[in-house]
């Protein structure tokens, strides 16, 4: 009874252990897409995704691309051209369902197109992440062109 009395002082004294909310995990794992992309290293950026993962991109793929090893090398070559940067840009929303959370939004990127010459494109995303062994993992991810948008005022 006195231990489960000190417990409780502890935590009224010290305050409640912070718990971030399932919404908060799977933006913050979207987060670490965006720093992985930044680091321009595919590798990097391919552990963000599950083994079985489907990405249809934005650009250089009309196909879907399937599986961790298939994303690393979708991603190389655009890396392989100089730095690339993406930037979280406006309207996110974040759902979760169980161990399903759905993030969708607009990012746009800052890249060195096959020409050499750099380029600024904006494109709505949808990633799907799935739980696995307690680390938010994309299942699948979905980013599309925005036609003929006008970037936000900052």
């Amino acid at each position: 009874m006195r231990l489960a009395a000190a417990v409780l002082i502890s935590l009224v004294a010290f305050g409640l252990p912070a718990f971030a909310a399932p919404e908060d995990e799977v933006h913050a794992r979207f987060l670490d897409w965006i720093a992985a992309f930044n680091s321009n290293d595919a590798g990097r950026l391919s552990q963000v995704y599950d083994q079985n993962a489907r990405l249809f991109a934005t650009g250089g793929s009309e196909k879907p691309v399937d599986g961790r090893d298939a994303v690393r090398a979708y991603f190389t070559p655009g890396f392989s051209r100089g730095r690339n940067s993406v930037t979280f840009d406006h309207d996110d929303a974040v759902k979760v369902i169980g161990d399903i959370g759905i993030e969708t939004g607009y990012y746009h990127f800052n890249v060195i197109g096959a020409d050499g010459k750099p380029a600024t494109n904006i494109a709505r995303y949808t990633f799907i992440f799935g739980k696995k062994d307690g680390t938010w993992m994309i299942l699948h991810h979905h980013s599309s062109r925005v036609p003929n948008l006008t970037p936000p005022a900052r």
